[in-house]
């Protein structure tokens, strides 16, 4: 049995034309991937470097399970004029799609999963260079994954999520907060949605942010919550569309609408299932600088897969708070060497647009950042280069987070902790570092 969860960064160039194939390389033993997500912010620097700007405000996501099953979400937010602008789309051709003013400025599609790769080809040439980052699954213990397209109901009540076929044991839905078809498109509405299910613990949590069209004044917001998987905000600050995972199913998974939406909203979903082990895990900030904090699932770690947050000191429990941020991130391992990815935006509530300043940024070695006026990074919290067992994971603030951040998180890692075994195991264990190697009764031979 093997399991796989890495995220790796890659670069599209404007001097890409279309047919252009860009490999995206992972260390899965041989094996081809099985699903993936693909997002990026619109900075495109050198991968090396971090990067901070003050800038249109711009997120394209996109999931993958095949190369005609694939779905992407668009936004951008255009300040400095005399009222805000904004657009955002749902595709069904492409895991990657920069939009400017609702004009498509560059585009990636899924050409080829492959051994240890993921391979992308450009759809429509980029006008600027863009840094993306792809985080894909692959293993025998994903027995199932898909990814496809549907509409919340309008009634309050639960729900049986059937279209999968299969148990789901982890899902990811995204949104741009319309009703309608795929492609669907808007030159007025910005209202981006990403949300986490775990249907075996009950558990999700969830992301929202809203810019509004034509302000002379900008009317943004952010919305989060540590236990809803989906939720939709309305220019007041209203939120509605609350859904909460209440159990797996044999087919997909159960979600209960606890506050009904008014009209029909469509999401994008991503679902996977086996028998690989997934986690939620909840952290808050700030703690002392270069202060590791533990986090411990309970098996062994192989990413700290997404991370969410909306940046912000929350005055009450899923309650809407000002400004428009997003931070989106992950880790692989080995611990001693992680590699950590984070991209994310804050756009200003209540300035006035012809002075305002929305910010994205790229960072190349945390999961979590925040900025502060001026694109500059007020906290950033990463994994910690720490030698321990392979249960355990560390978090580090590496920049100083000045207010109370809270982000949520999903970890995933192979079906039995490297501790378990059977009675005929050969188990090796370094008491210093106590890292171990199993090895198990099936593979012994004489």
């Amino acid at each position: 049995m093997s399991f796989y969860c890495q995220a790796v960064a890659a670069r599209v160039t404007s001097a890409m034309t279309v047919g252009t194939t860009i490999n995206v390389d992972f260390s899965f033993g041989g094996e081809s991937p099985k699903a993936c997500v693909v997002w990026a912010v619109g900075l495109g620097t050198a991968l090396a470097t971090d990067d901070a700007a003050a800038a249109a405000v711009s997120l394209s996501r996109g999931v993958a399970t095949s190369t005609t099953a694939r779905f992407c979400a668009s936004w951008q937010s255009t300040e400095g004029g005399a009222t805000s602008a904004v657009a955002s789309d749902h595709r069904a051709d492409s895991v990657l799609c920069q939009i400017t003013a609702d004009a498509v400025v560059g585009r990636l599609d899924l050409n080829a999963f492959s051994a240890d790769r993921v391979q992308l080809i450009v759809d429509a040439q980029f006008t600027a260079n863009t840094i993306f980052i792809v985080q894909a699954w692959a293993g025998t213990e994903i027995t199932n994954a898909t990814c496809f397209s549907s509409i919340i109901p309008i009634v309050t009540g639960v729900e049986n999520i059937t279209i999968p076929g299969f148990p789901v044991k982890w899902f990811d839905v995204m949104s741009i907060g319309l009703s309608g078809g795929i492609p669907q498109a808007s030159a007025t509405q910005w209202r981006c949605i990403i949300g986490n299910g775990f249907p075996d613990t009950a558990e999700g949590f969830v992301t929202v942010s809203r810019i509004d069209d034509g302000q002379a004044t900008t009317n943004t917001a952010s919305y989060y919550s540590d236990s809803e998987c989906f939720a939709v905000m309305t220019s007041t600050g209203t939120v509605s569309g609350r859904f909460v995972v209440t159990a797996s199913h044999p087919s997909g998974w159960t979600w209960d609408q606890v506050e009904v939406q008014g009209s029909g909203v469509r999401y994008i979903a991503l679902a996977l299932g086996g028998t690989f082990q997934v986690a939620k895990g909840f952290f808050d900030v700030p703690f002392p600088v270069d202060s590791s904090q533990a986090i411990e699932p309970g098996f062994s770690v192989v990413s700290g897969g997404l991370t969410f947050s909306c940046g912000r000191l929350f005055s009450a429990a899923d309650t809407p708070s000002a400004d428009a941020e997003l931070s989106l991130g992950g880790f692989n391992r080995p611990q001693t060497a992680p590699v950590a990815l984070a991209q994310g935006f804050r756009d200003y509530d209540n300035v006035l647009c012809s002075v305002a300043s929305p910010e994205l940024f790229v960072r190349k070695a945390d999961v979590f950042a925040h900025l502060s006026a001026g694109a500059v990074v007020a906290g950033a919290v990463g994994p910690d280069v720490i030698a321990d067992v392979p249960t355990r994971f560390h978090l580090v603030e590496n920049v100083a987070e000045a207010g109370a951040v809270n982000f949520s998180y999903a970890v995933f890692g192979p079906a039995e902790p490297l501790a378990a075994g059977g009675p005929d195991d050969l188990i090796l264990t370094d008491s210093a570092s106590g890292f171990g190697l199993r090895i198990r009764s099936a593979d012994l031979w004489l």
